[in-house]
């Protein structure tokens, strides 16, 4: 009875994070990331979304009918998404889903801390440490929290709470739970399953000279955790499995899939000796530190799982290793899609989460219980956060201050580009095609309207890549460079310097109706429909049948 009810009061005490850690996490995160819709990775999104809403816009624009089209890896995300929008404004769904998404995650990572460490005040630290001063550093540009609403922290909010469910020896409804997040985001879920299915093979081996009964139990119930996990995700698998082994009738291929994927349009997230100095100046510090306050909590007795967090440890270390290997030496499209490099975002919640226990267990003895009493301040710390949101938020909205200045939509619209938008959603045909720099990520969704292909819209099968990079060359012809890191602009100065005869060529091959221009671009002889002093707007003449 004691061990039940010590079990019951342990996991009231899991529960106990206040909401104002949450909140004032929440405010830090926009205070220094911002908010942003409608344009970067929503490109493909947003449109989409606003196409099962009203299937009357996009329908010239490629890349949101194939993304819309069938059952693939955005299909869930999307209709998370839509569903509330059916009622509620996009935007508002996409603020509450992100801001929703923020909270959970906030006690998500508490919850793991309090598994690993049992220290409340580490636990409730590794939740600012972990969102909010390294929720970037990472290798491979992947984080835990996004500063937009994206399905990779959607996937997030459930995956953490599985890796302590797992921790719990409570394999089953941990792969449950994992299988769920594969829904939105099937990389980083099915990742994380391998690294717990070998985290829990380790144990079992390990336990076989102690308990031979023990043995064959865990490996029943890892058995169990691979079949629900894969149960679980097979309304994501299958469709993936299957659009990956289908014959396609798709274009000739213009470059390899590798190119298109690892090398030209995401450096960042898979080539290792490409990405940015920045990214291991941060992400390797925090390993060090993270390594470094996990042994000393263990010699401590401070630490629990550590066996289990060291097998996961060197497991991501190896596969990340084998990347490098299958990606820069000898380049292998399916490793390149794979995408290990997307588990330094374990290696960091990992870190944190020693980190911040270490850190409270160095605090003298009064600081820790001035922290302990600021915990259970529960009304007045909320009081005081819920001021201090309601502060920032109307500062943001207003756009006062530094608020003001992070809240990207409101801040756009009001940019010339934004008029241009504003105005193609207002006065053009819904069915109206646009030509648009490649740099333009926002015009499909604040101007609701077709393009004919921009950098950031992209989709991951390879007949779409094929199509996505042809288009793309088509509409700014560059050689194929080397890689893809800072090519944008290189895009967008070819862009511009179309004649008008290459304009007549496009708009016979795609039935382009509209050219956005920069200004500062040689002008066309063509009508012009709209300009501002950044932009201008070129209705091309009807083709004549």
């Amino acid at each position: 009875m004691c061990a039940q009810r010590e079990t019951r009061d342990e996991r009231r005490e899991t529960k106990r994070l206040p909401l104002w850690v949450a909140l004032i996490t929440l405010a830090g995160a926009f205070l220094r990331f911002g908010y942003v819709y409608g344009e970067g990775d929503l490109d493909e999104l947003i449109p989409s979304v606003l196409h099962l809403l009203d299937g009357s816009l996009f329908t010239q624009d490629w890349l949101v009918q194939a993304v819309t089209s069938g059952v693939n890896v955005r299909t869930y995300f999307l209709w998370l998404t839509a569903l509330p929008s059916f009622v509620l404004p996009v935007w508002f769904t996409s603020v509450a889903l992100w801001i929703g998404v923020m909270l959970a995650l906030a006690y998500g990572v508490f919850g793991l801390g309090w598994e690993v460490t049992r220290s409340r005040l580490g636990a409730a630290l590794a939740v600012p440490i972990a969102l909010l001063v390294a929720v970037k550093w990472t290798l491979g540009a992947n984080s835990l929290a996004y500063n937009m609403h994206v399905p990779e922290g959607v996937a997030w909010v459930i995956i953490v709470p599985a890796i302590t469910l797992f921790l719990q020896r409570r394999w089953r409804l941990s792969g449950l739970v994992l299988g769920l997040a594969a829904w939105f985001h099937l990389l980083a879920a099915a990742q994380i399953a391998l690294v717990l299915g070998v985290v829990g093979l380790a144990q079992a081996i390990a336990a076989v000279e102690l308990d031979g009964r023990q043995l064959r139990a865990d490996f029943i119930a890892l058995l169990t955790f691979s079949g629900v996990f894969l149960l679980a995700a097979l309304p994501i698998l299958v469709p993936v499995v299957l659009d990956q082994i289908a014959p396609t009738d798709g274009p000739a291929q213009v470059v390899p899939p590798f190119y298109i994927h690892a090398q030209f349009r995401n450096p960042f997230h898979h080539l290792f000796f490409s990405f940015e100095p920045g990214h291991h100046l941060r992400f390797w510090p925090v390993v060090v530190l993270g390594l470094a306050s996990g042994v000393w909590l263990a010699r401590r007795g401070a630490l629990r799982h550590g066996r289990a967090l060291a097998v996961g440890g060197l497991l991501v270390a190896a596969l990340c290793a084998l990347a490098v290997v299958y990606v820069e030496i000898t380049p292998v499209t399916l490793m390149a899609k794979l995408q290990f490099f997307k588990l330094t975002v374990l290696v960091n919640l990992v870190c944190s989460v020693f980190i911040a226990a270490a850190l409270v267990e160095l605090l003298p003895e009064a600081l820790r219980r001035l922290g302990q009493w600021m915990l259970d301040q529960r009304r007045i710390g909320l009081a005081v956060t819920l001021g201090l949101v309601l502060v920032v938020g109307v500062l943001a909205v207003r756009g006062i201050g530094r608020p003001g200045a992070l809240l990207f939509p409101v801040r756009h619209l009001a940019s010339p580009l934004g008029e241009v938008e504003q105005w193609a959603q207002a006065e053009t045909p819904t069915d109206a095609l646009f030509a648009v720099p490649p740099s333009a990520s926002s015009f499909r969704s604040f101007a609701r309207r077709a393009i004919v292909a921009d950098y950031a819209g992209f989709v991951f099968t390879d007949a779409d890549m094929q199509i996505w990079f042809r288009r793309l060359i088509d509409i700014a012809p560059i050689p194929p460079p080397e890689t893809g890191l800072g090519v944008v602009p290189v895009l967008d100065a070819a862009y511009q310097r179309h004649s008008p005869d290459d304009w007549r060529r496009l708009q016979s091959g795609y039935g382009i109706d509209y050219v956005l221009m920069s200004q500062d671009a040689p002008a066309l002889p063509f009508s012009v429909a709209f300009e501002n002093e950044g932009w201008v707007v070129y209705r091309l003449p009807e083709v004549a049948p």
